[in-house]
């Protein structure tokens, strides 16, 4: 997992410095959790989730980002309308940060020097992150996000946005009930959705341009 950890922090420098045409900006919206608490409910139990980004832009089309987001995952038993759940009893808050490379394509032709014509578009964006939950039993997990959302050009160096992301993890713990074992205990049940938990993040994002790639060489301007 070390060696993950550095993969991803070497690759986010190693982009940022070669970067030619990048954007820095800030998100902030919710974060919430789906997993044995919360199936399939949307904004359950949202808690505050801010982050920061890096976008290099490729083309009008070609997008790759570099996040960093927090939030605080929760859940409680007490308030689902299952019996089992209120019998159950189970609560949880967990941190989480996440951290790692997302691709963006755009549906429409975006380029922020034509205002005029190719100044918003809507978006898809999947990759691969790093989450660190440090109030887990394991610290370390990978998650895939997977999300839609809208850019628009405010000006040709600030661009606003909304995005709706799900990022699919590869742990069952981060609500902290672990797999039922009925060999151990036969008669007690506590996880009952085989599936792994994932976390969501909607909200909003503000970037601004940071560097400009230019056509011309500058030891050819003069």
């Amino acid at each position: 997992m070390k060696k993950i950890t550095f993969t991803l922090i070497s690759l986010i420098f190693s982009l940022v410095i070669l970067a030619q045409e990048g954007n820095l900006g800030i998100f902030a919206g919710v974060g919430y959790y789906n997993g044995e608490l919360n199936p399939r409910g949307v904004f359950y139990n949202p808690s505050l989730a801010l982050g920061v980004l890096y976008r290099h832009n490729f083309d009008n089309r070609w997008s790759l980002r570099i996040n960093a987001n927090y939030s605080n995952l929760k859940g409680n038993d007490a308030g689902s309308n299952n019996t089992y759940q209120t019998q159950r009893n189970h609560s949880f808050s967990n941190v989480v940060w996440d951290i790692g490379p997302q691709i963006e394509l755009n549906f429409l032709q975006y380029d922020k020097d034509k205002l005029d014509t190719y100044y918003f578009t809507p978006y898809i964006t999947g990759g691969v992150l790093l989450s660190i939950f440090p109030d887990s039993q394991r610290l370390f997990e990978l998650a895939v996000p997977v999300g839609f959302g809208f850019k628009y050009a405010i000006t040709t160096e600030i661009t606003a946005g909304m995005e709706w992301s799900y990022r699919w993890t590869n742990s069952d713990l981060i609500d902290g009930l672990e797999p039922d074992n009925f060999l151990t205990s036969p008669n007690e049940q506590r996880s009952y959705n085989p599936d792994t938990d994932l976390y969501s993040f909607f909200g909003a994002f503000v970037t601004i341009r940071v560097f400009k790639e230019t056509s011309t060489c500058p030891a050819f301007m003069y």
